[in-house]
Parts: structure tokens; C-alpha cells; sequence
């Protein structure tokens, strides 16, 4: 499958799929063409560090309209971290998306 770029895209970004609690933290463009290789489920939402929201569609990411609001990814986050076998989630807060971001990138690496 050939992927597309959406040069808007401001990096780094987190997949969000719906239904799912695992987030995915992209750190570059380059990790997205990684992980882009039959990994994204269509309608899968990517999050990128400005705040903009996209949508994948027909292999590649369009702005999307919907926003999601600060306490909904915090909330994200903390399903994210239980899955990873994280305790004590109810207390991850965050007042800032780059700390958000921050977080995330914390509990890929570790």
C-alpha cells in the first residue's frame, strides 16, 4: 500500500484508534511510514502536536473537524497507561498538550 504525507502534519503526533485504548506515538514522519505499513485502521484519528486533529482516509490524513478536548485525551492516556500494566493512572494529569505528548513518548519508551 502506498502512503501518503500530509506535509501539514506537525510532529510528533499519536495515532488514536477508536475503540481501542492503546495510543501510538509517532515521534517522526519517518515513524509514520513505518508504522503506516497495514497498521492503520481506516478512520483512525492522528493527533499532532499543535493540537490538529486528522483522519485517516483513502491513505492519507485529512483535517478533520472534530476536536478533542483536553480532559478526553488525558482520560486516553490514562486507559493507555493501564494497558501497558502502568498503576495509579487516576492520578496522570497533565496541564499542557506538550506535556501530554510528553507523557505518551515517557510510557512508549519505558
Amino acid at each position: 500500500m502506498n502512503y501518503e504525507v500530509n506535509e501539514q502534519i506537525t510532529w510528533p503526533a499519536v495515532i488514536i484508534h477508536k475503540g481501542q485504548a492503546e495510543l501510538l506515538y509517532l515521534a517522526s514522519n519517518e515513524d509514520w511510514l513505518e508504522q503506516a505499513q497495514g497498521h492503520i485502521e481506516a478512520n483512525a484519528n492522528l493527533l499532532d502536536s499543535t493540537g490538529s486533529l486528522y483522519r485517516f482516509n483513502q491513505n492519507h490524513w485529512q483535517l478533520s473537524t472534530e476536536v478533542i478536548s483536553q480532559a478526553d485525551l488525558i482520560e486516553r492516556v490514562r486507559q493507555h497507561a493501564s494497558t501497558l500494566g502502568h498503576c495509579c493512572t487516576a492520578k496522570l494529569g497533565a496541564d499542557t498538550l506538550k506535556q501530554i505528548f510528553e507523557i505518551i513518548k515517557y510510557l512508549e519508551e519505558n
